[in-house]
């Protein structure tokens, strides 16, 4: 059982590293995209820069919201907290 525990423990140490590194890629790719946005815009290599203004206000609000896996793994968490607390709790 001890080893069961702490190969899970492993496990979770990694997907939760894997899911950091996918995050902050995707911030650096939202950060980029942003960037070549405004350039476009400002340099009018469009014939319509305002056309952009919605695909840039879209890229920040990507930037601003929490990603999906993020919040997910956040309410996993919490959810084996609660089953722990009240597993101990009935033991």
């Amino acid at each position: 059982m001890i080893l069961k525990k702490d190969y899970r423990k492993k496990d979770e140490h990694r997907t939760s590293d894997v899911q950091r590194r996918i995050l902050n890629g995707k911030d650096k790719e939202l950060g980029e995209t942003q960037r070549w946005l405004k350039l476009i815009q400002r340099v009018p290599l469009i014939k319509k820069p305002e056309l952009l203004n919605d695909i840039l206000a879209e890229t920040e609000e990507l930037i601003k919201t929490p990603d999906i896996v993020t919040v997910e793994s956040r309410v996993v968490r919490a959810q084996k907290r609660k089953n722990a607390t009240l597993s101990t709790q009935n033991a």
